[in-house]
């Protein structure tokens, strides 16, 4: 199959990487991981003439057994700062399932459920505000 025309797109990634991650397990073991609670939160991003720097808080716990906050950062560039605005919904939807993968991850440990956050809709939660800017 041939793809025709310019197929690189506008909004490319640079660089990602977990700035923070913060663990504690206190060595109590579950087996339920409907006792997992998780939330999200999106650090303000950092937009200049052709970069754009989003950054996605996960804070997961169990109470009493587990404590988890990963702070993922992307990079990107773009055309400009106007374009750049409009794309932070789509950056932040690209970085996403790293943060997924990482979650799981770090709860496949001993005496842990793995904890697979489930695919979710970025621009929902953005107008709903359940991701805070």
């Amino acid at each position: 199959m041939e793809i025709r025309g310019n197929s690189q797109s506008a909004l490319r990634l640079k660089k990602i990487f977990f700035q923070d991650i913060h663990m504690e397990n206190s060595g109590e073991k579950t087996k339920n991981v409907d006792d997992a609670q998780a939330g999200f939160r999106l650090e303000k991003p950092i937009i200049d003439e052709k970069s754009l720097k989003v950054g996605l808080r996960c804070k997961v716990e169990i109470e009493g057994v587990l404590y988890l906050q990963l702070l993922l950062i992307g990079e990107f560039e773009g055309e400009n700062e106007e374009f750049l605005k409009r794309m932070v919904p789509n950056a932040i939807a690209i970085i996403f399932p790293y943060m997924r993968s990482q979650v799981t991850l770090m709860t496949a440990q001993p005496n842990l459920p793995p904890i697979v956050l489930p695919p979710i809709n970025i621009n929902s939660l953005l107008k709903t505000d359940q991701i805070k800017f």
